[in-house]
């Protein structure tokens, strides 16, 4: 592939192989043929991991209960040749706490740019339509005048008070319960204690 793909590119997922020693916890020893095979790969084709920030492991057989048989691995990564670097100087990447999956989401971000509140376009939730009080909101905001625009104004208007006092900032308690989990699966002793 690396002689068939002319400019900058980059690759990123699951591997399906573990690099280091290091990036591997439980389970049998690393197969250092394995890792040298994929070192040579990577050699050869020229191609840098990017690094990343969060936890260290991005799969787990996810046997929390006995902890003697729990496996650990860094197995997804990004990784890009020089040209693509040089192109995206300010990219990274994170690993996503695991949630449903055995791993880690990766984000690759490419600029440290971020949209500010005013930007992000309104957005009616799921959620509220299962709650009791919103016919009222939808009802009162579209009968209050015959301007289909004033009164889809008045409905963003009010369904985004009335989001706020009911539900609470929902990004905000996911983005703190999701660093918690973060916090855990980065934690040096989570390899070891039941508790995390």
């Amino acid at each position: 592939m690396a002689s068939i793909c002319k400019g900058s590119w980059l690759v990123g997922g699951d591997f399906n192989e573990v690099l280091k020693a290091r990036d591997k916890h439980g389970g049998n020893n690393l197969s250092t043929n394995s890792s040298n095979h994929f070192w040579s790969c990577l050699n050869h084709c020229k191609l840098v991991d990017l690094g990343f920030k969060g936890s260290k492991y991005t799969w787990s057989n996810k046997r929390y209960t006995n902890r003697q048989d729990l496996i650990l691995e860094k197995l997804d990564t990004c990784i890009a040749i020089e040209d693509w670097i040089k192109s995206f100087p300010e990219a990274s990447v994170t690993h996503l706490p695991r949630t449903h999956s055995n791993h880690c989401a990766l984000l690759l971000s490419i600029s440290s740019t971020q949209l500010n509140d005013q930007c992000r376009p309104f957005r009616v939730e799921t959620m509220w339509c299962g709650h009791p009080d919103f016919q009222n909101i939808v009802h009162t905001s579209f009968t209050s005048t015959n301007d289909l625009l004033e009164a889809t104004n008045t409905f963003k208007s009010n369904a985004t008070t009335w989001n706020k006092l009911v539900f609470g900032n929902i990004f905000h308690k996911k983005k703190h319960i999701l660093a918690r989990l973060n916090g855990i699966q980065k934690a040096s002793a989570y390899p070891f204690s039941s508790f995390l």
